[in-house]
């Protein structure tokens, strides 16, 4: 297959999944998902690690809110790192991989973007209790192009082992 056929089947395979999982998540996420996405894998690790990091907090996991005495920080959908997570399965799904090398760098890149998530949890934290001006661009900008951004590297990373410092392919054939 040309080089240039395959861009166009993995940017048509990297659409589809990314639609279908947003999809999916969408649908799901709410009622279904959320008692295990937001509350148990997302907001309950965050307090046991804000616990060890400020064993004087007081937070503790309150359902999809990281609560502490006199205030509580929300966790919606979006907050969860799932975006970032679809966009890397979908980046995946479309590479041209083997079965074991793509499930390989899926099951890493998801432990990387939820270990990401989760700092990012504590640096919202720590933003609304000493650096409220700090908060509103950690939330909406910093946090979720560092997620992004991470697993994209990641993904690039993954994709180009074995091929660095190897010269580029002439006229369409595999490098």
């Amino acid at each position: 297959m040309g080089a240039e056929r395959t861009f166009w089947r993995s940017l048509a395979v990297f659409a589809a999944a990314s639609a279908l999982l947003f999809a999916a998540y969408a649908r799901l996420g709410p009622d279904l998902l959320r008692p295990y996405v937001i509350d148990a894998a997302t907001v309950a690790p965050a307090a046991r690690l804000i616990q060890w990091l400020d064993p004087g907090s007081g937070v503790r996991a309150a359902g999809a809110a990281l609560a502490w005495p006199g205030a509580r920080l929300s966790v919606l959908n979006g907050c969860d790192g799932v975006d970032a997570l679809i966009l890397l399965l979908a980046a995946f799904a479309a590479a041209p991989l083997g079965l074991r090398a793509r499930l390989s760098g899926m099951a890493l890149g998801a432990a990387l973007v939820w270990s990401l998530n989760q700092l990012r949890l504590v640096a919202l934290y720590w933003a609304f209790r000493t650096r409220s001006d700090w908060f509103e661009a950690l939330h909406v900008v910093i946090g979720p192009l560092v997620l992004i951004g991470a697993a994209g590297l990641f993904f690039v990373a993954w994709t180009s082992r074995g091929r660095i410092g190897r010269p580029p392919a002439l006229d369409g054939a595999p490098a």
